[in-house]
């Protein structure tokens, strides 16, 4: 079965996955004031080919990068709690990873790639609770995101069962690992959803610590995420893999829609 068969199937076996019980659902309420910081999100998203549809009293709903190419339907939404985090992350020169579905910093040389459960069909609450049951080996490892100070960015809560993701953290002196829930950037960039169930609920971040051009810190990830993959199915029974964007030639309806711009200027 091709990449690109596994990536836009919805098909899953998550039978405790219910819809949210918030607004996230209500698409006919009144319109909420968008704030400064959220004004200047969906501002950055439109450089990102990314609209804001609707907003809600606790959620923002995005559309789907184009590159998902799965109609109106497809989207992302994201708790307005976030949205700071968001403009921090867009700020800093985050872009979309070239040979992943995910996003890449590169001032900072960190990495960000979605991961999901290897197989047709796979439940994604089994791959949550595989790695919750988890620990690294070095325990007692200590690096610059410990104790929270600089923790990695992850939004905990996408799973539609209410399970909070997990936080694998692995670090060596090249750099540090952790298998989360994915961050405000990369969830909204490079996710997709179908109505108010995110596609995707765990990712997999690489900081390197220094500054690298994009190329260079996709080819220095590559390694690190492929041994990890391998990794986690041989030794630990996780079978997971990296999600990675259609082939182009398979963006069949991008080619034929235009997309209106949603930000006005001045005359």
């Amino acid at each position: 079965m091709s990449e690109l068969t596994q990536d836009s199937d919805w098909v899953e076996v998550d039978d405790e996955g219910t819809e949210p019980d918030s607004d996230q659902a209500n698409t006919s309420a009144a319109p909420e004031e968008l704030t400064s910081t959220e004004k200047n999100v969906v501002r950055d998203l439109a450089s990102h080919n990314i609209d804001l549809r609707e907003v809600g009293a606790n959620h923002l709903n995005f559309s789907s990068h184009p590159n998902w190419d799965e109609g109106p339907n497809a989207g992302t939404l994201l708790p307005r709690e976030h949205a700071s985090d968001l403009l921090n992350q867009l700020e800093h020169g985050a872009f979309l990873c070239k040979r992943w579905a995910g996003i890449t910093i590169p001032n900072s040389g960190y990495i960000e790639v979605l991961i999901r459960p290897n197989g047709y069909i796979a439940a994604n609450s089994f791959l949550m609770r595989s790695f919750m049951h988890s620990v690294p080996e070095d325990v007692d490892a200590v690096c610059r995101h410990a104790g929270g100070a600089e923790s990695f960015l992850s939004l905990q809560d996408l799973f539609p069962a209410k399970e909070q993701a997990p936080r694998l953290h692995l670090t060596d002196d090249a750099a540090c690992v952790e298998i989360s829930g994915p961050s405000p950037a990369c969830h909204v960039l490079s996710n997709s959803g179908y109505r108010t169930r995110a596609r995707f609920f765990l990712s997999l971040k690489i900081d390197f610590g220094h500054s690298m051009k994009q190329e260079d810190l996709e080819s220095a990830a590559e390694p690190i995420l492929n041994s990890l993959v391998y990794e986690l199915e041989v030794r630990n029974g996780v079978k997971t893999r990296l999600v990675r964007w259609p082939p182009k030639y398979d963006r069949r309806r991008m080619v034929r829609r235009e997309r209106s711009s949603r930000i006005v200027r001045f005359p």
